[in-house]
């Protein structure tokens, strides 16, 4: 079911002891128990349906829902409240507060909050800082004690990618290996010891090469391109070596797949994506490994079902993906925002086909929300809605295709971004949705647009468009032109650190003609010139083929000719090079960042590919295959399996999940 008021516009959710709370168009808001102000709406009473936090109405990209209280990232700082016995608020007292706190000192770099037994993490510019209740050790900061301020954890003041916290331990993914700090009262440092250390301990065997965390019941990481290691409780099989027996140390996972890309561990079951497929093991009484057979459990990976006849396209987003064949499109994965088409909001580990989406489809783009396609001419558009990113002239979501607004015909070419689309319309551009940063190009920011508008300038000669985050890119008269957000150079005219965006369409240096394919993403954009690969902006996780961000093109290494398809991810970038799939950056089957190299697997027959988040698609051979470390609501269409280790076929119809397995 939908939770009232989060129809559409959410981007994560966070589930407490007895509340949640979410992100909803760049705002936070929590419902359930209320007892200490754990709401954030300036009472004590409970609420059944989401309220808005006070003052908490935009630029919130992280919200996290504790026992007793939550925390969010605004802008950047760290804000808490609720519960503040042990100082987890993190402003320097032990009363609770209704309403949004400040944490002290945490006023810009903060990237992820975690929240455990009275105590609080953040990621801050690399390092980590602790706050409330250290009587474990959980604070790392060398004391048993509690503080009611940020303090740093010893050791870990950069390098830091991710935290991960369960009722009293925390474990961080550092330049140095995985650290834990704490207690390990199930084996959860991995060190073989037991007890409590309030400085960080390092997990045995696993000083590099991890590319993921999670710790919990049991603990887990990725390390490599085929290796899983867990270790902690076993009662469940959740360890997934094959047997019922604890382990203090780390153990491999009993799993001979590639491409291991992020993976996650909860109450007794664990489950990783691998080589474009997901694999869960296990407890299994509520289905929550999606094998098809509850309640029986799993110590042990299974792949997803589905796909569409004669596949010519796939597109990947972050929970749920898209392919497109002869008879149609297909989509499977996360559907809460009926981003999945077919007329419901049902979470679908196998692929079930679009609403009126049999035939006639020409391109397909895929957004975290929301989905659009161009059929008929037409440009026809599902899933959330809250900024208007379906271009029907409202903000109802609808789980089923509607047609934008005066885009029934001549539509040639359609991409969505984080929370607005474009179109090429008679060769010209037009756009709606968000509209903060200046994306939808028409020489203004600020107020979004519930249907369709043109970019300025853009009237004739548009051959192809692309979105990214908050940017947008397009090919006019063979030379590509980019506007929206330039903060990290992702636009390409030789700026970069451009605040409140550029809403008019820029010219990208060196690129005025030759372009015949444009793609963007997150902060940084590609295209195809002359036959080759070129990237520009944000150059995190060696995205661009290089380790730098850069304001301007640069090409790609070893990508000089033969390209005929790239696609973007938040992570990584793949491409088809002379009928080969190529990827870079923190690309699976690959643990690390890496220059761009052939896919295992994929080395010919490959005509069209598809990045999402720590996983990749692909046609090969006219059939669709997936392959990486995040299998969540089933979006690698492989069945029920946690993650998918090599390149996998989609699956449709497989008898197993007909007729059940022991």
């Amino acid at each position: 079911m939908i939770v009232a008021g989060l129809e559409s516009g959410t981007s994560m959710i966070s589930a407490g002891a007895g509340h949640a709370c979410a992100v909803v168009a760049g705002a936070a808001r929590c419902w359930g128990g209320n007892s200490f102000g754990e709401l954030g709406n300036g009472s004590n009473q409970a609420s059944a349906i989401p309220v808005p936090v006070a003052g908490l109405s935009s630029g919130v990209s992280f919200v996290v829902a504790g026992s007793l209280n939550s925390c969010a990232v605004v802008n950047g700082s760290a804000y808490c409240w609720g519960d503040n016995s042990s100082g987890q608020l993190g402003d320097g007292s032990t009363q609770p507060s209704q309403t949004p706190v400040q944490v002290s000192g945490l006023t810009s770099g903060v990237t992820q909050i975690v929240l455990g037994a009275g105590f609080a993490c953040a990621i801050v510019n690399g390092g980590v800082k602790c706050w409330g209740n250290g009587t474990w050790g959980q604070l790392g900061n060398n004391q048993y004690a509690e503080i009611h301020v940020p303090v740093d954890v010893v050791g870990l003041s950069s390098g830091v990618t991710q935290i991960t916290a369960s009722f009293s331990t925390v474990c961080a993914l550092a330049n140095t290996g995985i650290q834990c700090w704490g207690t390990s009262y199930n084996g959860e440092f991995g060190n073989g010891s037991f007890g409590r250390s309030a400085t960080p301990v390092s997990v045995s065997g696993l000083s590099s090469g991890v590319t993921a965390i999670s710790v919990g019941v049991p603990s887990c990481a990725v390390v490599g391109t085929q290796s899983i290691k867990c270790w902690g409780s076993n009662g469940s099989g959740e360890i997934g070596d094959g047997t019922y027996t604890d382990s203090a140390v780390p153990v491999d996972v009993a799993i001979s797949a590639a491409g291991l890309s992020s993976i996650t561990t909860r109450d007794h079951h664990s489950c990783v994506v691998a080589s474009g497929n997901v694999y869960c093991w296990g407890d299994n009484y509520f289905g929550q490994l999606g094998i098809g057979v509850p309640p029986l459990p799993s110590y042990s990976p299974t792949p997803v079902i589905g796909g569409s006849a004669g596949p010519i396209a796939i597109a990947a987003a972050e929970d749920h993906n898209c392919a497109m064949g002869a008879d149609g499109v297909w989509c499977w994965g996360d559907n809460r925002y009926g981003q999945l088409g077919d007329g419901t909001t049902t979470v679908r580990s196998l692929p079930t086909p679009v609403v009126g989406l049999t035939s006639s489809v020409s391109e397909i783009s895929t957004s975290q929300g929301h989905t659009c396609a161009v059929s008929g001419g037409a440009a026809l558009c599902w899933g959330a809605n809250g900024s208007g990113e379906l271009g029907i002239d409202s903000t109802k979501s609808s789980p089923v295709p509607v047609t934008a607004i005066g885009l029934s015909a001549d539509v040639t070419a359609i991409s969505v971004g984080r929370a607005h689309a474009c179109a090429v319309v008679g060769g010209a551009a037009e756009c709606w949705g968000f509209n903060m940063l200046g994306e939808l190009g028409t020489g203004s920011t600020g107020a979004s647009s519930l249907v369709p508008v043109a970019v300025t300038g853009l009237g004739s000669g548009v051959t192809a468009i692309a979105t990214g985050k908050d940017h947008s890119c397009a090919i006019v008269n063979g030379g590509a032109k980019c506007w929206g957000d330039d903060y990290f150079g992702q636009l390409g005219d030789g700026n970069s650190g451009v605040f409140g965006g550029t809403p008019t369409p820029v010219d990208v240096v060196g690129l005025a003609s030759g372009v015949t394919a444009i793609v963007a993403e997150d902060t940084y954009t590609c295209a195809i010139v002359n036959g080759g690969a070129m990237c520009w902006g944000e150059g995190t996780n060696a995205r661009l083929g290089s380790w730098t961000s850069s304001a301007v093109p640069i090409a790609v290494p070893g990508l000089d000719s033969g390209v005929t398809a790239i696609s973007l991810a938040l992570v990584h970038a793949c491409a088809v090079v002379d009928s080969a799939a190529w990827c870079w950056g923190q690309a699976p089957p690959f643990p690390s960042p890496i220059n761009p190299r052939v896919v295992v697997g994929w080395e010919s027959g490959v005509s069209a590919i598809a990045a999402g988040d720590f996983y990749t698609c692909a046609v090969v051979s006219g059939i669709e295959s997936c392959m990486g470390e995040n299998n969540g609501f089933g979006r690698l269409g492989t069945g029920g399996i946690p993650f998918v280790l090599t390149p996998s076929p989609v699956l449709l119809g497989d008898e197993i999940f007909v007729t059940g397995f022991e």
